[in-house]
């Protein structure tokens, strides 16, 4: 996600429209999110201090960093921070934060946290705290600081098209998505291993195994696989002749004109993006490789090519969920048809779970639902908000709710990025961001 610091000013404050149900119930409705300059006081004051428990002197080099970031519907924006050299200063640090409503105004939520670096490093790092501050000033009283190692990450896990690395440091989990790092603690879990941020239960991570569920401050991430391993369940398809493997605990092969056939198996890997699956029956061997795969009668693109090798005869196939190629990340807009959008404005889009999209259309944000099937995409009519900005903009924007509009399929091009083409003709082209 991006970091944008700077006021915008009152003229920027969003006012959200929440859209009516369509008969087909098409619309979606934003949610009420955004914060008047009139509900804040003219200029809010943070204060606190720094401190840690350990008996353990800062070297004199060192710089405490305290940064206030808001989240909106797209970002996370640096609102404001001050950074001192400490000059052999040591525990407890006093700081100060000043903000204005105008900068305030521009995220829907705020939250606080601080690091203390020593020779450019992070040393030690407190928990994001969550602040409301509508209510006017704010004294934190002492802000604990928590030991910050560079942990040996275990495993990197693919969530969508988001690439994450989680080890262990201690009892402790660490996460590093996106260049972000959060710290989780171990809580009860019926199966598996599953970890919370402190005072944070929306920010989770659920370990099963090669597979987990990942949620950042409230928003859920495709399910996430380890590197080199098979999502399950998994579907694998081919045509020509069509044959199609479901595979879970057991492996299920459909074929027409024959009996479903359950049979038992065993994995093992090729290399880091190659599994091999073989049955004890039959002596089927599926061979399946992360890359992108195209179906060979509808063009739907997949996140896996697949073989299937039945009787000494290899049958090419493709698996896995198309949406893991669009969830996971916000997605850049770089080219609206063949044209660059204009500069200085800034097109998004991003695929969320449950078949929910938002972006921001070029002036306004947007929501809409999306509706993938075995044929292609359509996405639902966008409901948005209602500022109003210089015409050219605005003409951008209305021609960006029209592909979106008439999106018929997606594909992933060779340089990885995302084209959405409508029924008219016209499409947008993505990169994936933060």
């Amino acid at each position: 996600m991006s970091k944008i610091a700077g006021a915008l000013g009152a003229g920027l404050i969003l006012v959200l429209l929440a859209a009516c149900g369509s008969n087909n119930d098409n619309a979606t409705a934003i949610e009420e999110a955004a914060v008047v300059v009139e509900d804040l006081q003219p200029m809010t004051r943070i204060s606190g201090s720094l401190l840690y428990r350990a008996r353990i002197a800062l070297a004199p080099d060192a710089v405490a960093l305290i940064q206030l970031e808001g989240v909106n519907e797209e970002d996370e924006l640096v609102l404001a921070e001050q950074r001192m050299q400490l000059d052999g200063r040591q525990v407890p640090i006093d700081f100060t934060l000043e903000v204005d409503a105008e900068t305030l105004a521009q995220a829907s939520s705020w939250r606080l946290q601080a690091r203390i670096e020593e020779a450019g490093r992070a040393r030690w790092l407190s928990e994001a705290l969550p602040l409301d501050l509508t209510s006017g000033d704010q004294d934190l009283g002492e802000l604990e600081l928590m030991p910050y190692r560079d942990t040996a990450m275990a495993s990197v896990m693919n969530c969508g098209q988001r690439q994450i690395r989680a080890g262990h440091d201690g009892d402790s989990l660490v996460l590093d998505v996106g260049g972000e790092r959060f710290v989780l603690l171990p809580v009860e879990a019926a199966s598996g291993a599953r970890y919370e941020a402190k005072g944070d239960p929306d920010t989770r991570f659920w370990n099963k195994g090669d597979q987990a569920y990942l949620t950042l401050k409230g928003e859920d991430y495709p399910l996430c696989v380890a590197q080199g391993a098979l999502p399950r369940p998994l579907q694998v398809r081919g045509n020509e002749p069509f044959w199609r493997i479901d595979l879970t605990d057991q492996l299920l092969l459909s074929t027409p004109g024959e009996d479903a056939q359950e049979l038992s198996y065993e994995l093992t890997h090729e290399n880091s993006t190659v599994t091999l699956v073989r049955t004890m029956n039959l002596g089927l061997e599926l061979r399946v490789e992360q890359g992108l795969c195209h179906d060979s009668m509808t063009g739907m693109p997949y996140p896996y090519r697949a073989e299937l090798t039945r009787d000494g005869e290899a049958h090419p196939g493709c698996g896995g969920d198309p949406e893991q190629l669009l969830q996971g990340v916000t997605w850049q807009v770089g080219r609206i048809n063949d044209e660059t959008p204009l500069e200085g404005s800034r097109v998004t889009l991003r695929f969320m779970p449950e078949q929910r999209m938002a972006g921001i259309a070029s002036c306004n944000n947007f929501m809409a639902g999306y509706q993938l099937t075995g044929e292609g995409l359509s996405v639902q009519q966008a409901a948005t908000t209602m500022k109003a900005c210089e015409p050219a903009l605005m003409e951008q924007e209305q021609t960006v709710l029209q592909v979106l509009q008439g999106v018929q399929r997606f594909d992933i091009n060779d340089a990885g990025e995302l084209v959405l083409y409508s029924d008219q003709g016209q499409s947008l082209t993505a990169q994936p961001g933060g």
